[in-house]
């Protein structure tokens, strides 16, 4: 009796250390490259550091040619949540408490902080922004979240300096990506969580007006996108 009730003590004392180490071991940040492409594929960026819901501690960014060949390379410290931006010139948008905006050089061009609680919206296991630069790089465009309950999403677009341009309020719609067609930007996403979720397609002109809307309400929960045609 007494022996057999410390066998089972022992077993559940190495199973909980067994479940303790391997939480240990799935927390513990691992190596990680991603990279991301400009518009027109003239530059890529790639992000190396280690990883752990989102890069953590410092991490290398290193802005490339077409055929991969290095321009320019910055150490970005501490915790990094976001993959950056880059745009058809090779500039580089950093986001991390603010939007700092590198030329391809990697000199920062200018920076703009985020309001009291503002945040960009994150999709894609912490590390895809809703993100980009237009078509030769003249507008950068970041859907940030502003508190509140439910949070309210807004599409901030600045100039290639950090500069504010002009901001769309898009309320309890959440943008899930920006494309870009010739001097339009097209945004969609869906509603908050609820009874129904609100799927909306929005197009909007380079001033920030909406020149074009589609919203309907759906008890679907299934994601949905939107492409453009290669023709």
């Amino acid at each position: 009796g007494m022996q057999s009730n410390r066998s089972i003590l022992l077993i559940l004392n190495a199973l909980l250390i067994g479940l303790c180490l391997t939480q240990a071991v799935a927390q513990r940040p691992v190596p990680r490259s991603q990279t991301v492409a400009s518009l027109n594929k003239q530059f890529l960026v790639r992000i190396s550091g280690r990883y752990y819901e989102g890069f953590a501690g410092d991490q290398e960014i290193i802005l490339m040619d077409s055929v991969g060949e290095s321009i320019s390379t910055q150490t970005i410290p501490r915790r990094f949540l976001i993959l950056p931006a880059v745009s058809d010139i090779g500039d580089v948008a950093i986001t991390h408490r603010e939007i700092k905006i590198f030329d391809k050089s990697m000199l920062l061009k200018g920076s703009y902080p985020f309001k009291s609680g503002e945040v960009p919206y994150y999709i894609d296991d912490y590390q895809g922004s809703v993100h980009g630069f237009s078509p030769g790089g003249t507008h950068y465009l970041l859907v940030a979240m502003l508190p509140g309950d439910p949070r309210i999403a807004s599409l901030v677009c600045l100039t290639d300096s950090a500069q504010e341009r002009w901001r769309a309020d898009f309320g309890n719609l959440w943008p899930s990506e920006i494309l870009f067609h010739e001097d339009k930007i097209i945004v969609y996403g869906s509603g908050s969580p609820g009874a129904t979720s609100r799927k909306y397609c929005h197009i909007l002109d380079l001033d920030g007006d909406i020149l074009w809307k589609y919203e309907t309400q759906s008890r679907l929960r299934t994601d949905w996108s939107v492409a453009l045609d290669s023709v």
